[in-house]
């Protein structure tokens, strides 16, 4: 299971916002708000379980995009042929 508190924590720290709303972990894309939004949800995002477990997000009003691993967890690699 992703530790979606600890993704929020991440999000605060590095973009200086914090999400408003419960992070969905479903494999499906949603959106959250920061209380700067004032009641809208531009930052779209997708919870992945499956190996390495991230969320992918997408901050549609600040062009902020980027990926986040949980702790211990690391992006795939691609091997040389």
């Amino acid at each position: 299971m992703i530790d979606t508190e600890s993704f929020k924590l991440h999000f605060s720290r590095e973009f200086g916002l914090e999400l408003i709303g419960d992070i969905k972990v479903d494999g499906a894309f949603h959106y959250l708000g920061t209380a700067e939004d004032k009641g809208r949800k531009p930052i779209r995002y997708c919870v992945h379980l499956d190996q390495p477990a991230n969320i992918y997000f997408n901050d549609l009003k600040r062009g902020i995009r980027d990926t986040w691993y949980p702790e211990g967890q690391a992006p795939l690699v691609p091997q040389p042929l």
